[in-house]
């Protein structure tokens, strides 16, 4: 664009050839685009006044491509990320993919196994699992947040924890048919001989997500194992279902993921007694409950001196990525799910 102006000013060089003067007198130049100068001149999309990567406007005066097209996104990073944060709700949730978003980082965080209420030991952490992910519009993304492992606070002899719900994201629009993409295992429960198993430095990459085996040697005492992603958990108990109805194995994630029930006398305790949502296993008396996982948490032993005594195994992390990061979290409680795009 040519102008006239008395003098070149700070916006803009002499036009190449020019004559540097107008008909009236005055001085031709041309004014070219200038980043970092405030104004969004020219072809600029924007100019913020410097020549900075990283806060909204880049160091050659250009607008970021949105999150998720070009590059993976980095949680926490980078300023143009939309975030969508899921909490746990005791049933499956959903996230559609948004127009023009092409890859996802999901950052998945399992719940922790439940305390034993008489000792004190605490329950295995859940595992921490993350990884960015190619996708298509309209991709139906199912997600389960695993709930934590309960205890039974000191009702007669029954102190030990369940196991705590694994956090599960697939891939497709049918439950029962959608692919894994990752899973964050939930941790161990607590017993009467020590704490649960964290989960997280176990990372299962193949297999048909099955459930983790109980302890049947002491039908008093025993806990549950942990659903697994196809598998429901292993029970001790003798009911197939409790006198109320209520499912005594932990439920596989793509049967809905309920945590179990403990069976014991019955079946006729509170509802707060179940394993974590997320597939947990419920505890015994003393034995802590297998955390969910993509492969369910057993209830072995873990070396403590009797059967009796056993606390839980964790669930094991899943990641389908080129370069996941799978570790133990390094926090209690419920877990969570994000998704950056």
């Amino acid at each position: 664009v040519r102008v006239c102006q008395d003098y070149p000013g700070a916006f803009g060089v002499w036009a190449p050839g020019a004559s540097q003067a107008c008909q009236n007198g005055v001085a031709v130049y041309e004014r070219r685009p200038i980043c970092g100068n405030g104004y969004s001149e020219g072809d600029e999309p924007c100019d913020d006044g410097n020549t900075v990567d990283g806060d909204g406007c880049s160091a050659s005066c250009t607008l970021p491509a949105p999150c998720g097209e070009t590059g993976a996104p980095v949680p926490g990073v980078s300023q143009c990320d939309e975030l969508m944060e899921f909490t746990p709700t005791g049933a499956i949730q959903t996230f559609v993919v948004p127009a023009g978003v092409v890859r996802v980082t999901i950052d998945a965080r399992g719940a922790s196994g439940g305390d034993c209420f008489n000792t004190g030991d605490p329950g295995g952490f859940g595992g921490l699992a993350r990884e960015t992910f190619d996708v298509d519009p309209g991709d139906h993304l199912q997600i389960l947040v695993g709930e934590v492992g309960m205890n039974w606070e000191g009702i007669g002899n029954w102190h030990a924890g369940s196991g705590g719900g694994a956090s599960y994201v697939s891939l497709g629009a049918n439950l029962g048919a959608s692919a894994p993409l990752i899973v964050a295992g939930g941790g161990g429960g607590a017993s009467q001989g020590g704490p649960g198993e964290d989960a997280g430095a176990t990372v299962t990459l193949s297999g048909s997500g099955t459930a983790g085996t109980d302890l049947t040697a002491d039908s008093w005492t025993g806990a549950s194992g942990g659903a697994g992603y196809h598998q429901d958990g292993h029970h001790h108990g003798e009911h197939p279902t409790c006198v109320n109805g209520q499912p005594l194995k932990a439920k596989a994630f793509i049967n809905g993921g309920a945590g179990g029930y403990i069976s014991n006398f019955g079946c006729g305790l509170p509802d707060d007694v179940r394993g974590g949502f997320g597939g947990g296993g419920s505890s015994g008396s003393w034995n802590g409950g297998g955390g969910g996982g993509y492969i369910g948490g057993d209830v072995n032993g873990l070396g403590f001196p009797s059967a009796s005594q056993a606390a839980g195994h964790a669930g094991t992390n899943f990641n389908a990525g080129d370069s996941p990061l799978n570790e133990v979290r390094a926090e209690a409680g419920d877990g969570l799910v994000k998704i950056f795009y």
